[in-house]
Parts: structure tokens; C-alpha cells; sequence
């Protein structure tokens, strides 16, 4: 069983239209994203990282770029025609992890 951590009492479900653009943006706050399904594709500013999420066994991430700790954020298109569902889980607190490296994580690291 995988922990999440502390999660506050709101939880999120979204569907996200195809080639939808979500533009730059920040967490609105420290939450795992988890992709049910579709596919995700994000990208850093100023930078050449990026993470391509296909929803399913490997589709969580933890996002926890929010105003208070990056300017810019990030930006997520979804560039398939598939719609997207998405469950963003609010934290209380980040969750013990450790970073691995910097920049989008490997096929062989994802959740």
C-alpha cells in the first residue's frame, strides 16, 4: 500500500477536454495529481524538462510547485484527442519523499 501522506478533506475529480491547453500556472497547493487516464504533457519555463504522464498504473505525481515557492510554475497541455480524468489530492503537509535527481522523473521511477 503506497502512503500518501497527510491529505486534508478535499480531494478534486477532473475531466480535461483533448488537446486542451492549460497553460503556465501553479499548484494551487501541495497535492498529488494522479492521472486516471489520457495523457498529460509538462513542461518547465525557461527550461528544456519536460514529463510526458499517461494516466494509469504510472500517472501520479506529486505537484507541489505552488505561488509561495516558484514564480512561474509550470504549464500542462494534453495533447491527444482522449479526454483526461485527473484526481488532485490536497496535502496537509509534503509527504516524506526523497528527490532522486533533477528534472522529470524516468519510466522507471514513476508511481
Amino acid at each position: 500500500m503506497l502512503n500518501l501522506g497527510p491529505v486534508t478533506s478535499n480531494a478534486t475529480n477532473l475531466l480535461i477536454p483533448g488537446e486542451y491547453n492549460g497553460g503556465l500556472h501553479n499548484a494551487p497547493t501541495i497535492q498529488w495529481v494522479i492521472f486516471l487516464s489520457g495523457v498529460a504533457h509538462i513542461t518547465l519555463p525557461n527550461s528544456t524538462d519536460e514529463a510526458w504522464i499517461v494516466g494509469g498504473k504510472n500517472g501520479a505525481i506529486l505537484a507541489l510547485d505552488t505561488a509561495e515557492v516558484s514564480a512561474l510554475g509550470h504549464s500542462t497541455t494534453y495533447p491527444t484527442e482522449e479526454s483526461t480524468v485527473v484526481l488532485e489530492v490536497a496535502l496537509k503537509e509534503i509527504p516524506g519523499h526523497r528527490v532522486l535527481h533533477g528534472g522529470a522523473c524516468g519510466e522507471e521511477e514513476l508511481l
